[in-house]
């Protein structure tokens, strides 16, 4: 399989919107942050802290409880 081959083919309307993106500053910073925060190991990270903060603020309360 050639390099072009395993690139995705996309609508003229995407391809476009792309275009019009990438020619601000600041569009592609904000694409850049959005494309990092929606990656599946930041959000997997995010859980598990999650996960552990409210297991501590519970244990904190049940003390403070007693």
């Amino acid at each position: 399989m050639s390099e072009q081959d395993s690139r995705a083919v996309h609508h003229p309307a995407v391809v476009a919107h792309r275009k019009s993106r990438a020619g601000d500053v600041q569009l592609r910073i904000a694409d850049a942050i959005t494309k990092f925060a929606g990656s599946p190991t930041l959000t997997l990270v995010v859980s598990l802290e999650a996960i552990f903060l409210s297991a501590f603020v519970m244990i904190g309360q049940n003390r403070q409880a007693a």
